[in-house]
Formats: C-alpha cells, sequence, structure tokens
C-alpha cells in the first residue's frame, strides 16, 4: 500500500482556502447590495482570504515536517525492514508528533532480526544434521552387499544401490522412474504385495514377504524381501510403496557342493580302511595261536590301514570349514517364472521349446540346479526320440507337487533315464549329477504315459510342497454375481462345418472375463478390466494370457468395488476399452471363445462394434450352459458353486485372470463329463444347449 502525496494534500488545502474565499465574496456582495461600500468590503474579504491562506500554509509545513514525513519516513523504514534489513534504524526526528512510535519500530526490526538469525541457525543446523544423517544413510546403502531398490506406489524405481548395479549386471532396464516390472517379473511381486495386505490388520503380522523371480531376459535368480515403506493412514487401503532387497542366490552354490562332496567322500573313504582295521584285530584277538608271520602280516595291515585314516583325517582338517555351511538353497518361486527362465536358456541353443501348462502355482525348490537339470532332460529326450516340444505342468498332491514334463512320444526306458541320472549338470557351479540333485532334494524321477493324454508321455518328478503352496490373502466372502441365464451361444456368422464338426476336446479356446462397473450396460456400465487364457488340446497355456485394466470413462460405483476391487485410482492411467479391443481381438484369432455367463462379456464386446469396427464371430461356449447340460437348473449354478461342487481350486477369484483360469479349468472338467453323454463336438454343444432353451 503507497502513502498519499504531500502535493495532493497542499492542492486540497488551497481549494478549500479558494472555497472560503468564494463564499466571502457572496457574502460581501451581498453586505454591498444593502448599501455598504464595495470597496471597503472587498479588502476585508482579501484581508481575510490572505490571513487564512498564510494560517493554512504555516500549518501545512508544521505538519509536513512533524508528520508527514516522519510517516513516509516509517513506511519506507517499515518496508525494508519486511523485506530485506531487519537492522534498519528508521530517521525520524525527534520533534515529530509520532512520540516513541519510530523507537518501537526499531525494536520490532531488532526482535525481526534476532528472530531471523535464529531461524537461519536452525535451518542450518537442520539442514547439517539432515545431510549428515543422508550421507550416513548413503554410506549405509552403499556398503550393502545386497541390493536395494525402493519404488513408489506407481511402482516406478525411485533409489536403488551400487550393489543392485552389480548384481543386475547394469541392466538396461534399472533406472529412476522406470517401472520395476521392467526389471523384475510383475507375478511374484503383486503376490507378495496381496500377502502383506493381508497381514495388515493382524496383530503377529508379517512384515516383509519372500520369493524367488528371475531378472528380465537375464538368466540371473535372485531371492528377494519385499516390505512396505513405512505406515501412512491416509493411503491405508491404497497402494504403498514398498522396497525390494535381494541377492544373486547362485553365488552359494560351490560351496554347498563341495560341502556335500567332502562329508560324501570323508565317509566313504573311512569304511574301507576301518573294515580292514576290524578284520584285522578280530583275527589277532581270535587266532591267538597263530604263526608269528601271519601276526605280522596282520599288525602290518592295522599299521598301514592306520596311516591311512590318519592321512584321510589330516585332509577332512584342512578342508574342514567346507563341512560348514548353510543348507542348500530352496525358496518359493512362482512355476511360470521357472519355466520363462527355462524356455529363455533353450531358446540360446535354437531346436527344443517349452510350454506351461496347467494353473501356475508356488515351488519351493533349488530353482537354478532344477532348470539345468531340466534343460539336460529334454537335451536327452531330443536326442533318444527327436522331441523338440515340451509341455511343464505343476500339479498339487497330498503334501506334495509333481512336476510333470511332457511330450507326444514315447516313456523313457530305465536305462535312458538311469543314464540321464548319472550326467553332471555343467552349467552348475561345482557339476553334480543329476542323482544328487534328486536326492539332495529328497526326490525320484520315473517316466511314464500321460495321464490324459494317451498319444504323450511324460517325467514326473515329485517335489515337496510349497511353503506358500496356493497361499491367498483373506479376503471377505462376496456375494456372487447374479446369475442370468442364456442359452444362445453359438457366433453370430461362422458357417465353418468343420471347427463345428471338432471334437471339443481338439479345439482351441480362448476363456475369457470381464469385471464391470455394474451389470446394466444400458444404463451406461463399462468394462474396466479384461482377461483371457489359451487353452489348446487340453492344456491351459498358462504362459500365454491377456490381462488388461481398462479405463471406463466415469467413475466405479462403490458397490461394484466390493466384488472385484479396482479402483478409480488403479484404472486412472488405464487404455479406454476401445484402445484395448483390437489387442485383444488379435489375441483371441480364430479360437472358440468361453466364459460364464458368457451372454453377460459378449454384450460388453459387441457394443463396441460401432465404434471400433471389430466383430467378433467367433463360436461361443457358455460353461454355465455346459453345466446345466451336466447337473440340470436344480443345483447352484454360479461359478463358485460349480467349481466347489467339482472340487476345483481357484485362486484370484473376482478378478479377470483368476476368474478366466478357473473357468478354463472347470471347461475341461466339464469336457471330461460332456463326453458320456454324448456331448462329443462344438455342434453337439450347441445343439444341446438349444434343446435347454426349448
Amino acid at each position: 500500500m503507497s502513502m498519499p502525496d504531500p502535493n495532493k494534500k497542499l492542492l486540497w488545502s488551497l481549494l478549500v482556502v479558494e472555497l472560503a474565499i468564494i463564499l466571502l465574496g457572496i457574502g460581501g456582495s451581498s453586505v454591498s447590495e444593502t448599501g455598504g461600500e464595495v470597496t471597503s468590503k472587498w479588502w476585508v474579504v482579501a484581508g481575510v482570504g490572505l490571513g487564512m491562506l498564510t494560517v493554512q500554509t504555516l500549518a501545512f509545513l508544521y505538519y509536513q515536517h512533524r508528520l508527514l514525513k516522519p510517516i513516509f519516513a516509517i513506511h519506507r523504514g517499515l518496508e525494508i525492514i519486511l523485506r530485506t534489513n531487519a537492522a534498519h534504524e528508521v530517521d525520524v526526528s525527534d520533534k515529530s508528533l509520532l512520540g516513541d512510535l519510530p523507537d518501537l519500530l526499531e525494536q520490532l526490526g531488532t526482535e525481526l532480526g534476532r528472530n531471523r538469525t535464529e531461524v537461519a541457525t536452525a535451518l542450518k543446523t537442520g539442514a547439517e544434521t539432515t545431510n549428515v544423517q543422508k550421507s550416513q544413510l548413503e554410506k549405509v546403502i552403499e556398503g550393502l552387499k545386497e541390493g536395494v531398490i525402493v519404488c513408489d506406489r506407481n511402482d516406478r524405481i525411485t533409489l536403488y544401490n551400487p550393489s543392485a548395479v552389480t548384481i543386475l549386471d547394469d541392466h538396461p532396464a534399472l533406472g529412476l522412474k522406470r517401472s520395476i516390472f521392467d526389471l523384475l517379473p510383475r507375478t511374484p511381486i503383486e503376490h507378495s504385495l496381496q500377502i502383506l495386505h493381508a497381514e495388515e490388520d493382524k496383530v503377529q503380522a508379517n512384515k516383509a514377504a519372500g520369493f524367488v523371480c528371475s531378472v528380465v531376459d537375464e538368466e540371473i535368480m535372485l531371492r528377494c524381501h519385499l516390505a512396505y515403506l513405512g505406515e501412512d493412514e491416509n493411503l491405508k487401503n491404497e497402494r504403498k510403496g514398498f522396497v525390494i532387497t535381494f541377492e544373486d542366490v547362485t553365488a552359494r552354490q560351490m560351496t554347498r557342493l563341495k560341502r556335500n562332496r567332502l562329508l560324501t567322500s570323508t565317509l566313504q573313504a573311512l569304511r574301507g580302511p576301518m573294515a580292514n582295521l576290524r578284520a584285522a584285530a578280530e583275527n589277532i584277538v581270535t587266532y591267538q595261536d597263530m604263526g608269528a608271520e601271519q601276526r605280522i602280516a596282520f599288525v602290518n595291515i592295522i599299521q598301514e590301514e592306520s596311516c591311512r585314516l590318519s592321512a584321510k583325517l589330516d585332509e577332512v582338517e584342512k578342508d574342514s570349514h567346507e563341512l560348514v555351511g548353510d543348507d542348500w538353497e530352496t525358496t518359493n518361486i512362482y512355476s511360470s517364472d521357472l519355466v520363462r527362465s527355462l524356455a529363455r536358456r533353450l531358446s540360446h541353443k535354437g531346436k527344443i521349446e517349452v510350454t506351461m501348462t496347467g494353473v501356475p502355482m508356488w515351488m519351493t525348490v533349488d530353482s537354478h540346479s532344477l532348470i539345468i537339470m531340466l534343460d539336460l532332460l529334454m537335451q536327452h529326450i531330443n536326442v533318444h526320440q527327436g522331441v523338440t516340444d515340451f509341455d511343464l505342468e505343476v500339479q498339487i498332491g497330498e503334501n506334495t507337487q509333481y512336476l510333470d514334463l511332457a511330450w507326444q512320444g514315447q516313456p523313457l526306458s530305465s536305462s535312458q533315464l538311469s543314464s540321464w541320472r548319472h550326467d553332471e549338470l555343467s552349467d552348475v557351479v561345482g557339476k553334480p549329477t543329476v542323482d544328487e540333485i534328486l536326492q539332495r532334494m529328497g526326490s525320484e524321477a520315473w517316466s511314464l504315459i500321460h495321464p490324459r493324454l494317451a498319444a504323450d508321455a511324460m517325467v514326473r518328478i515329485p517335489l515337496p510342497g510349497s511353503i506358500q503352496q496356493q497361499t491367498e490373502p483373506e479376503v471377505k466372502k462376496l456375494p456372487p454375481r447374479p446369475i442370468n441365464y442364456d442359452f444362445s451361444p453359438t457366433s453370430e456368422s461362422s458357417d465353418d462345418s468343420e471347427i463345428w464338426n471338432t471334437p471339443l476336446s481338439e479345439l482351441n479356446y480362448v476363456v475369457f472375463d470381464t469385471e464391470t462397473t455394474g451389470l446394466h450396460i444400458e444404463d451406461g456400465d463399462q468394462v474396466i478390466s479384461i482377461a483371457g487364457v489359451r487353452v489348446v488340446n487340453k492344456r491351459i497355456l498358462s504362459g500365454e494370457i491377456f490381462d488388461q485394466l481398462v479405463n471406463p470413462g466415469r467413475k466405479i460405483p462403490k458397490e461394484s468395488i466390493v466384488f472385484h476391487g479396482i479402483t478409480d485410482e488403479m484404472v486412472k492411467d488405464a487404455p479406454e476399452f476401445d484402445e484395448v479391443l483390437p489387442r485383444f481381438h488379435s489375441f483371441v484369432q480364430d479360437s472358440v471363445l468361453v466364459a460364464h455367463n458368457a451372454w453377460f462379456d459378449m454384450k460388453f464386446l459387441r457394443s463396441r462394434a460401432p465404434f471400433t469396427g471389430l466383430r467378433f464371430t467367433n463360436p461361443v461356449l457358455d460353461t454355465l450352459m455346459l453345466s446345466v447340460c451336466v447337473h440340470g437348473t436344480e443345483v447352484d449354478q454360479s461359478l463358485d458353486g460349480i467349481i466347489d461342487r467339482l472340487g476345483i481350486d481357484i485362486f484370484g477369484r473376482h478378478t479377470a485372470l483368476g476368474d478366466s483360469m478357473a473357468t478354463a479349468k472347470l471347461l475341461l472338467a466339464l469336457i471330461e463329463m460332456l463326453e458320456p453323454r454324448g456331448i462329443i463336438t462344438l455342434k453337439d454343444a450347441v445343439d444341446s444347449s438349444r434343446e435347454l432353451q426349448l
């Protein structure tokens, strides 16, 4: 705010004087009209006006020096004190009419200056302390042998240490603001975050989750621990930042292998001398009357074997540190990660391919050795039978898991399997044999005809059940999505007689599911997630999936979030459905589409045809319809009801991908039950549905 100009004050004063003179003149004129002397009247007026002007001028000069100038000085000084120099001295005459205001203002400036100095000192001290702590923290992180990566709530890397660069071999995806999923696989990280989220409200909650994964595009296996970054009440129900620490788990294998081999060789080396010593001692004691020559021979045996024992003990003592160490590295790894690592290894050799089948699940294994062992097994089968395509599936048994490697051909003979067991794993540190790896895992291996595919054979390797096997966060029991029956699963225009006459067991499927904002497309409900998985020749190809969040362009109702757990925050950066559909259309290609309550999902796909120009003319099967063909409408035909009735394991319920996986397993189970009822081909299934509709 600016102060008024004193010239304006003077101007207003003169105007007042002139107004007074005019008034006096008017008064004088009125007097002259009554007979007074005009000249004398105007002299009186002029004298009065001049006197008033003189008084006003003197008054103005007085207040200008005693009041106006000091006020302007204080205004300037106050601005200087507030903006630049708190110690500024205000230059005001002692004779001003402002009294002790200038002194109070200087005291205020002095106090303000002192406070500023104290604040500046405190800030400097705090900054120095913070810099010291930051420096110490940086030194601690830099000094860690373990890799450290910190990510924000959007999964972007915000910090990593030098060990991370070294362990990850300066991976091109390691960088600030890069997605962690360009570096490490998504599945184990998200699974670990789900576990931690489920543990948050427990009293004895786990603060970290462990897993093993492979590095994207690298043959590096990491043992990782993931933990949340502190607590924030404002983000209690939202995604939080997290930190991952990790180490290269292959580095310890040499020491452990040497330890076990030393122990084994020591026991074997001791067995012979001990047997000879025992035999010699027994003979000397038993045959007291033996000749001197025989006795000397037995004594020599005792002496020689004692020397051998002594030498062996010296060798063991020399290498005794090798006998001390941790157990072999076995930790949790997602089966799909293990297969991806195996596939990358095989791709370098160029002639053998492996495909993940079945539902992915956690395993507790020495993953590095297992990968090399499976590679060697496939090389053996290729040599003996010329096989280049393999399927790998993990199945659950009672307190165990079965690792099944399948191929089209004959089972391996006992001699072929034995030959493989005695081969060395040259790419594993220490070059253990396959038999040593199997013994270490407490496992065995045998070859047999595939139980589901008569033309296939397989090698089955039983493994201990995973500690983390199928662990899912506890979720509240959700109300099932309302069932709507619609027995019209046929495609819009497919007339290909070949596909209609193909057995259900030989068709190629894409089993899919959508999550939506609600149940009524006519009221503006939209897709927020779509996922699918391929099923080929009764094999669930869990390595070939489609999984995409979708921005619906509208708010997601709270009552809908209860079902699927997808929030506005999660989809705000996702593409719109019209951008996703072309990719899903390419993923589907000519496969038969399968869904539970398929009419509901197909309605959303077909609704976008006018905008995208894409038409899904694929044949469509509804597992709801197939289940009705098997069990009728009197029983619970919800997805939960059917899978519970058939004893099918389901993980990730009420997510598009989780429901797709569950529906795929349901499809295979229903195909087995439909065949005895004479429903063999796709045409049979469609005709049966039409009969139900009638």
